[in-house]
């Protein structure tokens, strides 16, 4: 072998060498995500710190500026779908998201926390059918947060790949019908995710929405579909006051009775009279949807009777709870467990036994609403004219002023002397330092890329010299 071409060789071997080091310093990018924040429904003002989380990774932070906030999480490829929880400011956001290489660089993620914390109230589960041959299914469970609903949704592995979920108008097959609200999307196909939707749980429950879901890179083909419920059955608890306990709904929001209702009995149907637009506004129905549930409560002893419940079907379909045979109401003045403002008049709290329950003076309650407007008092009578009163005399004149006693002159200064040098001023402080470099892992990539090259040129320029000899 001459030596033009192990020169060849080596330089060739050289080339080799030098491409794993330009392959290992490529980095994954990471997720970025462009935050737009609210608090209690309003924009998070400019300063606001927006925590980012995610399991085994330090926690990141970025300032909301002109309203908006970009959060930039370093990871690996293995990281691509782990949950990232956020904190805005001191509370809690109620979305999440899931890490993904590039993440959200071209589309905002909208956040939203309360700075009181709202209680879970109720929850509907419903079923993800199947659909297409997609060989998946799931569930999605809707908790209600006040004027939000929470979607956690579960969706299996299968022959198709799930991607957009969304709560449809109209219900699942021929009658779906146009997207209302977009859910979180799945990143691997299956698996689960949370979105807090702005919507109440009850405007869901209205026998017109389905969440549907779809093929990933295929929107138009459906993989899976379930129909959200109209309405839920009612339950029924009890809670204590004292030494009384009384019912309560599910969620802890007393129940009450109206002694001028009609009792239902074995032989007599119940009558609601409390009907008007005006009276309901004040005290709306506990209604259901199917048999209201007695909730077992082992730790009270005794709670609600099941065998008490019932129902009265109002004529435009409505089903109102009955116990005992009274029908339920609410007062709406009741915003939180222990809320009793409703126990005055004819209105009372009922005891398991399904008597109504005495309490306090039965009248309404200081701070539950304003009392009835006095009538206007008649107007008084003009008052007398006073009399008119003696003027005064004048006053004496004050004696004349003395002469003040003229300034002595002051003497004049003598010039100062000149000041001295000054004290010589603090050394400046260390410059910051110079950026780190690189850990040449990419430079010497480059560098061994050029050797190689220039040896190749070599190589072959000795090559041709050595066949003209």
């Amino acid at each position: 072998m001459t030596g033009a071409k192990l020169f060849v060789i080596l330089a060739l071997m050289a080339l080799a060498l030098t491409l794993p080091s330009v392959a290992l310093a490529q980095q994954v990018p990471p997720h970025i995500s462009l935050i737009n924040a609210t608090i209690d429904g309003e924009p998070a003002p400019d300063g606001t710190v927006i925590t980012a989380m995610m399991e085994g990774k330090d926690d990141v932070t970025a300032t909301v500026t002109n309203g908006q906030a970009v959060i930039v999480i370093e990871g690996e490829a293995g990281d691509t779908g782990d949950t990232i929880t956020f904190k805005i400011g001191d509370f809690d956001a109620a979305e999440t998201d899931t890490w993904e290489q590039g993440g959200h660089s071209d589309a905002s993620l909208a956040l939203s926390a309360s700075s009181v914390p709202v209680e879970a109230g109720r929850v509907v589960t419903i079923t993800l059918s199947e659909l297409n041959d997609s060989g998946q299914s799931g569930t999605a469970t809707l908790t209600e947060f006040g004027d939000n609903t929470q979607v956690v949704l579960s969706l299996s592995a299968g022959a198709l790949e799930t991607e957009l979920v969304h709560i449809h108008l109209g219900q699942c097959g021929d009658d779906l019908g146009a997207v209302e609200l977009a859910l979180t999307s799945f990143v691997d196909g299956s698996g689960d995710s949370t979105t807090m939707v702005d919507a109440s749980l009850d405007s869901l429950l209205d026998g017109d929405h389905a969440i549907n879901s779809h093929e990933a890179g295929n929107p138009g083909n459906y993989t899976a579909c379930g129909n959200i419920p109209t309405g839920i059955p009612a339950t029924v608890a009890t809670t204590w006051a004292g030494l009384s306990q009384y019912l309560v709904d599910d969620r802890g929001i007393s129940l009450y009775l109206a002694t001028f209702d009609t009792q239902g009995t074995d032989d007599t149907a119940p009558v609601a009279k409390c009907t008007s637009e005006g009276c309901m506004g004040e005290w709306p129905p506990l209604w259901t949807a199917g048999e209201p549930i007695a909730l077992e409560q082992p730790q009270f002893g005794s709670g609600a009777n099941a065998d008490l419940l019932g129902t009265l079907e109002w004529d435009d379909g409505n089903v109102q709870v009955t116990y005992n045979g009274w029908p339920l109401y609410y007062f709406f003045k009741d915003l939180k467990p222990g809320d009793t403002y409703g126990q005055y008049g004819p209105w009372y709290l009922l005891a398991p036994q399904g008597t109504l329950l005495v309490g306090g003076t039965n009248v309404d309650p200081a701070g539950s609403g304003p009392g009835p407007a006095g009538e206007t008092g008649s107007q008084g009578s003009a008052g007398a004219k006073g009399d008119k009163g003696d003027q005064g005399g004048p006053g004496s004149a004050g004696s004349e002023g003395g002469t003040g006693v003229a300034g002595s002159v002051g003497l004049k200064g003598s010039p100062g002397s000149d000041g001295g040098p000054g004290a010589t001023g603090p050394a400046g402080a260390t410059g910051p330092a110079g950026a780190q470099g690189d850990d040449g892992s990419s430079v010497l990539g480059v560098v061994a890329l050029i050797l190689a090259i220039v040896a190749i040129v070599g190589a072959g320029g000795a090559f041709l010299m050595g066949r003209r000899a």
